[in-house]
């Protein structure tokens, strides 16, 4: 693990260090219920348990003594009972967050729901996953601030990973459309039909009767229904490889899935959306799902979309269509039989079912007991969790797995471990902000990531830390794994990225061994104005001479106000002329109240400059600011840039 000096230095110097470290790297609503603290001997098995009445809603006030656990048919003693709400129903509209906010703490951070939408795409009609779109957007208004969603499409892999920018995964939504499941596309042959003849190749003969005798009516009678005889059997073999095909290939990717969610802390809701799946006798296609969902502590909430006969993408309706249907809901249910979850079928719009699902979402039931020796053996063991109470339904995993003993964990595993989980974890109070500027080596962008450790209440000494950077589609783009100097609690890192908007997790773990982690979502592009691109407008502690560092809340407690951007320009001769100015007003177009001229310094790079200033506030009273930069050349405004703030000083006379 790399060890470098975080202490305040010239800004310059620390963007340097920064990029000299990257060259190590590896590639309105009421508070939710706080994550769900397992007070337990380490020796004991936790697992989640839905309890759901008549009407869909969870069952609240059950204790110990209302559940029964065995474990491959035998009892285990239940040590202990507790209900995890996850309840929103009350919550005003979601309101949405700001875009890209100025800084991100994990203040207040609470569990969630993770829920992945998995659309199977192959075995989905193109008009029905059209239509589709607006009940993910239905289902994601549901969720709560806390929450995690992302989208899965089968055949393939994640669109868009665990994330609470939901509007990031109604985008990618948009892009899905449906494959064209064959067994519903089919002409003359059904699947159904096609089944039968596999079994007894003589049923051709009754399609034979239907679709082949009006044609031989010519001399060559005998050929002409001979020749329809082998078209028919060519479209059988057809209709059966492209069925189970699409079966293999959605099977393989929801496996794959589920195996890429395993590492990942928590229950874990898939919402998996298709037309059905068929898989006749072969049990083994689905036979895998009880011992991976349970390895990935995934539910698998299945929404079959039962398509309108006017379909306009079926070239005609098979003449078996109702049984073909029937073979694809008999597929879908043993495969939901597998799994800790439901199936329910939907007829044109799914806001009903969208309805049903959120509310079972609101809360389960955590149960530990005490594993025999023989439970933890790293192998799926069968469980069944029964209640005492009737007119309830149970929902809970067939399988669990109990981890073999494992080797300690060392803090780069805890490290990795928080950046994974999607869920910000708030034992170590964490603050952090970004600052985006031009790499002097190239056309990418250095962005600075600034941290604070702690509240600045009680002492907190972090012993490692780390970060990544992904992209939109949460694939990792930058890793970072470092600590602070001794006695800091100050962070500054960097990291190289292209131009675009990407979101930071940041991970700290203390000398206690608590955790911390925060996601802050950034822009990483620069500025333009007249013949200038510029940085990011930067507040800054330090001396102004040298020694600066980012704030990373826009607050300023003191009587001035420092203050860095920098400009780029295609050649030196650009700057001739260009000045810059700091300015503080009440609002992005109001009057400066105080300004202070910038000193805009050559750097090695010729078409790049470092403008600084220290802007006095000691006549200005507490209060919401902007602070400005505004550029000119030959005295003439080409640009502006601006940053809000808040002013901590006297108080208004």
């Amino acid at each position: 693990m790399n060890r470098r000096t975080a202490a305040c230095v010239c800004l310059p110097i620390v963007m340097a260090a920064g990029l000299a470290a990257l060259s190590a790297q590896q590639p309105a609503t009421p508070p939710q219920q706080a994550p769900p603290v397992f007070k337990a001997a380490v020796d004991l098995v936790a697992v989640d348990v839905s309890v759901i009445d008549g009407g869909g809603r969870p069952v609240r006030g059950l204790e110990a003594a209302d559940f029964r656990v065995t474990v491959d048919g035998q009892a285990r003693r239940i040590t202990s009972v507790q209900f995890v709400s996850q309840s929103i129903e009350a919550a005003a509209p979601r309101l949405p967050e700001p875009d890209l906010p100025r800084f991100s703490s994990n203040e207040g951070a609470t569990g969630g729901r993770l829920v992945m939408i998995v659309v199977d795409q192959g075995n989905m009609n193109r008009s029905t996953g059209m239509e589709f779109k607006s009940t993910v957007s239905k289902l994601l208004a549901r969720l709560g601030p806390a929450d995690r969603a992302g989208l899965a499409v089968l055949p393939g892999s994640i669109e868009v990973d665990f994330t609470r920018h939901f509007a990031l995964v109604s985008e990618a939504m948009g892009r899905v459309v449906g494959g064209g499941g064959g067994w519903e596309r089919q002409n003359r042959v059904g699947l159904a039909e096609a089944l039968a003849i596999e079994r007894d190749p003589a049923q051709i003969e009754v399609i034979v009767r239907r679709e082949c005798f009006l044609r031989a009516q010519d001399l060559d009678a005998a050929n002409t229904l001979e020749s329809c005889r082998q078209g028919l059997r060519a479209e059988v073999n057809q209709v059966l490889t492209e069925t189970r095909v699409q079966t293999e290939n959605s099977m393989t990717a929801l496996r794959n899935l589920l195996k890429r969610l395993q590492p990942i802390p928590g229950p874990k809701t898939l919402v998996y959306i298709t037309e059905g799946l068929v898989i006749d006798r072969n049990i083994g296609a689905v036979s895998w799902a009880g011992e991976e969902t349970a390895a990935a502590r995934a539910s698998l909430y299945a929404l079959r979309v039962v398509p309108s006969e006017a379909n306009v993408t079926e070239r005609r309706i098979s003449e078996t269509n109702l049984f073909d249907r029937d073979l694809a809901a008999l597929g879908l249910e043993a495969l939901v039989g597998m799994t800790r979850g439901s199936l329910q079928t939907t007829f044109g719009r799914a806001d009903g079912a969208i309805d049903r699902l959120a509310l079972e979402l609101t809360g389960y039931y955590l149960i530990g007991f005490e594993p025999e020796s023989s439970d933890r053996d790293g192998k799926a063991h069968q469980i069944a969790v029964r209640v005492d109470r009737p007119g309830v339904t149970v929902r809970a995993r067939r399988q669990f797995i109990a981890p073999a003993t494992t080797a300690a964990k060392t803090d780069e595993d805890f490290i990795k471990d928080a950046l994974r989980q999607p869920l910000p974890v708030s034992d170590v109070p964490l603050r952090v902000a970004t600052h985006a500027y031009k790499d002097p080596a190239s056309e990418r962008i250095k962005v600075l990531v600034s941290a604070a450790i702690g509240d600045g209440k009680a002492l907190v000494v972090p012993r490692a830390l780390g970060f990544w950077v992904s992209n939109e589609k949460g694939d990792v783009v930058s890793l970072t794994l470092d600590a602070t100097a001794p006695g800091e609690t100050r962070y500054l890192g960097a990291a190289l990225v292209a131009p675009g908007i990407y979101n930071l997790k940041f991970a700290a773990l203390d000398d206690q061994g608590r955790l911390g982690s925060v996601e802050h979502r950034f822009d990483a592009r620069l500025r333009a104005g007249g013949p200038f691109r510029f940085g990011d407008l930067m507040l800054a502690d330090g001396a102004l001479e040298g020694a600066l560092q980012p704030k990373i809340e826009p607050v300023v407690a003191g009587d001035v106000l420092k203050a860095y951007t920098e400009l780029y320009a295609s050649d030196a001769s650009r700057f001739e002329g260009a000045t810059i100015r700091f300015e503080v007003a009440p609002g992005p177009n109001a009057e400066a109240l105080v300004s202070a001229d910038g000193i805009m310094l050559e750097t090695s790079s010729p078409g790049r400059r470092t403008a600084r200033a220290e802007i006095p506030l000691a006549s200005l009273p507490r209060g919401e600011y902007v602070l400005r930069a505004v550029i000119s050349v030959s005295s003439r405004p080409v640009a502006r840039l601006t940053k809000p703030f808040s002013r901590l000083g006297r108080p208004a006379q």
